[in-house]
């Protein structure tokens, strides 16, 4: 705005330039809204507007001193605002999600889950290998995937060293790719507001996983974060998830189909993208989930070490045009024993993808 000013000050009372400097100052101010905030174009557009039009009344009708006011007074305490203050808001996970897939043309997400005693013996058995295997990973794999699912307990096993790796790598995951942090949360509201501030504001990851056993009052708090994605589980891959998951109610529906069911009512309030755990180990409970929560994100960890079928998974996951992030740990992390284990795991994650790829109408 500054430049143009300078570039035309001369044009005095030229009416096209005037108008011309107030457009683009309009402009200006616009592309800085939407940098930094997930509005509704309309609304950005209505506030650009407004603006403009009040900083046109202070000066006076002089349209120059409009595109000076706009440029070197309130451009800038608005993008200090959004960047230091709570409003500062980031890609969408679903839309970062989105670009993902389909520049890398990927619906594999690999699970970050270093267990020290399984790394490579190159390693030393420190905190800081699980930096330094995690790295190797991410490089090798970064265009292949469609997200990352560190899951915190391998690095909380290790103590604070531990976190402080996870947060290290965490900076280490390219910005296009969604992080979802696997840590299963689920606490009366007053905790897990604290577990939501710590997983969406100090570790800035753009999904989490939860329990839904508490109720509404546990997913509330991580629900208030916009643009964020919650996973929560449904039915798990693990072979006693049927204990408590596949328990029959007086409606004669499973346990798990309720959770389900309530995962779309929550979404109606939930400012949050809501999705679901399904595991890969139980497709036609998937099929079943799927038909429930229509288009709505679908995580499904168990398809490599725990033997899950693809190429149901596929075909079910993906109906009613619904999103799928097919998670696999330790078959692509532990492709390899030795120094070549980076390589390895490309080839699996690879070899992943493409089968995938294969199942896809």
């Amino acid at each position: 705005g500054y430049i143009i000013y300078g570039v035309y000050s001369t044009s005095k009372g030229d009416r096209l330039t005037n108008t011309f400097v107030l457009v683009t100052s309009g402009l200006i101010l616009f592309t800085v809204l939407n940098l930094f905030v997930n509005w509704n174009p309309i609304y950005l557009f209505l506030i650009t507007a407004i603006i403009t039009g009040a900083t046109f009344l202070i000066s006076k009708g002089n349209i120059n001193m409009t595109g000076i006011i706009v440029a070197l007074g309130i451009l800038p305490g608005i993008f200090v605002w959004f960047l230091f203050c709570e409003g500062t808001k980031h890609e969408k996970f679903v839309e970062k999600l989105k670009n993902a897939k389909d520049i890398n043309q990927s619906l594999l997400c690999v699970g970050l889950d270093p267990d020290l005693n399984k790394l490579p013996s190159h390693f030393e058995k420190t905190p800081e290998s699980l930096y330094k295997f995690g790295i190797e990973i991410i490089e090798a794999t970064k265009d292949l995937v469609c997200a990352y699912k560190p899951n915190i307990a391998f690095f909380e096993a290790c103590g604070s060293e531990g976190v402080a790796a996870l947060e290290k790598l965490l900076k280490e995951i390219p910005n296009d790719i969604p992080v979802v942090l696997d840590c299963k949360r689920g606490d009366i509201g007053n905790t897990c507001s604290m577990y939501a501030k710590s997983c969406f504001e100090h570790m800035n990851v753009d999904a989490v996983t939860l329990s839904p056993y508490l109720g509404w009052d546990s997913i509330e708090p991580f629900a208030q974060y916009a643009g964020k994605g919650i996973f929560i589980l449904v039915k798990t891959s693990n072979e006693s998830s049927g204990e408590f998951q596949n328990l029959e109610l007086k409606s004669e529906k499973p346990l798990y189909v309720k959770v389900a069911e309530r995962v779309n009512a929550w979404q109606e309030k939930s400012k949050a993208d809501l999705g679901v755990v399904v595991g890969a180990t139980y497709p036609e409970e998937l099929k079943t989930v799927r038909e429930i929560i229509e288009s709505k994100a679908i995580l499904l960890p168990g398809l490599g070490a725990q033997g899950g079928d693809a190429e149901s998974c596929v075909k079910f996951g993906t109906a009613n045009d619904g999103m799928l992030l097919i998670n696999s740990s330790r078959s692509i992390l532990y492709a390899s024993n030795g120094t070549d284990f980076a390589s390895a795991s490309r080839e699996k994650a690879k070899e992943m993808r493409d089968k995938i790829n294969s199942f896809l109408g």
